[in-house]
């Protein structure tokens, strides 16, 4: 049981629930990082599947794909091109920090290592987004991962 003052830290894939007997301030943050950022490719690839599933009989609309993505979005509130935004703002702000100079002479980030890594789980994940068929056949998915894997083949190894 916690008391008064004290802080439960739940790291991050880990299931948990809370019962308050009282009145009680909860401060936490959700987040996303290059642990568990490919937990969050698989639940959207299920959920898209889901989604599928739920309007099969409509496949012979037109662009039933791209209706998929909408009710994706509804439902999980982010869709596929979304995510791929979301890979590109991490990646391009890594890899700003890490081309940071000062008269010429580049200033390592604090974080260097980090952001290194964060990278390579960008370019890891973008190899396994590309060989899901539903994002080939999204023409502006495809586009912005091609863009990121540019961006990305920049940094050093």
């Amino acid at each position: 049981m916690q008391g008064p003052g004290e802080v439960v830290f739940v790291p991050s894939g880990w299931h948990h629930q809370v019962h308050n007997l009282e009145d009680t301030i909860s401060i936490n943050h959700n987040w996303i990082n290059c642990c568990n950022v490919h937990m969050m490719w698989s639940f959207l690839q299920s959920e898209l599947g889901r989604v599928q599933q739920a309007i099969s009989d409509c496949t012979d609309m037109e662009d039933w794909h791209g209706h998929c993505q909408v009710m994706l979005k509804a439902s999980s509130g982010i869709n596929y091109e979304e995510f791929v935004d979301f890979l590109a703002c991490i990646a391009d702000r890594r890899l700003m920090d890490l081309a940071t100079t000062e008269d010429g002479v580049e200033v390592k980030h604090p974080r260097h290592h980090h952001h290194r890594l964060d990278l390579r789980t960008v370019s890891s994940l973008l190899s396994v987004i590309m060989a899901d068929q539903d994002c080939q056949r999204l023409g502006s998915v495809q586009s912005k991962i091609d863009s990121l894997k540019r961006a990305l083949e920049k940094l050093d190894p």
